[in-house]
């Protein structure tokens, strides 16, 4: 039944269901929803690896207007920077613990410049203090943070030359026992 409405021509879905598709159009229509799916899928699957992965190396990543979390390193790039530093399997999970206490996405980076080291260390060593159940595990877990300091400093593939600088810190062992101090001066010979 076709009805007309002040020009417009009504079609009743009862009587001509299939009206605007012909019996040679059906293919173009599932061509049409098939791609149209397709679509959907591919810009989905980006949507959620930008969400997942962050678009940017460093740094939140705005989901809906929400802060979503940083991009996090890979504990097996760190193992393999610990590695060319030289550090043990200790000092490395040490390293892990600076760097995840501070939300650091790229360690490779951290690592070169020795101004954010200290930053993040200096962090760290806060939250040392704050959370050591008493004061001689303080100590003992603070002297391993300046010991991992000063061999990542003293590392040839790290920021520092591998010498002996003016105010420069460094650790004194005896025995058991081990000093934070500071170079005052180096004299060549």
């Amino acid at each position: 039944m076709i009805g007309s409405a002040g020009g417009f021509s009504l079609f009743l879905l009862q009587e001509r269901v299939n009206y605007f598709a012909s019996s040679g159009d059906s293919n173009s229509i599932l061509t049409v929803i098939v791609l149209s799916t397709i679509g959907v899928i591919i810009v989905g699957a980006l949507v959620m690896g930008l969400i997942k992965n962050g678009i940017a190396s460093s740094g939140a990543v705005k989901v809906g207007g929400v802060a979503a979390a940083p991009r996090k390193f890979s504990g097996f790039a760190l193992q393999r920077l610990a590695a060319s530093y030289g550090l043990t399997h200790e000092q490395t999970k040490l390293l892990e613990f600076v760097f995840r206490n501070d939300g650091v996405t790229d360690p490779a980076r951290v690592l070169t410049d020795l101004t954010i080291l200290d930053r993040h260390f200096k962090r760290a060593f806060r939250t040392i203090g704050h959370n050591a159940a008493n004061q001689d595990e303080a100590q003992a877990r603070l002297s391993q943070l300046f010991i991992l300091r000063n061999a990542i400093e003293a590392a040839p593939t790290g920021g520092g030359s591998g010498k002996i600088q003016n105010n420069m810190a460094a650790v004194l062992f005896t025995g058991r026992d081990n000093f934070p101090v500071k170079v005052l001066s180096v004299k060549g010979t």
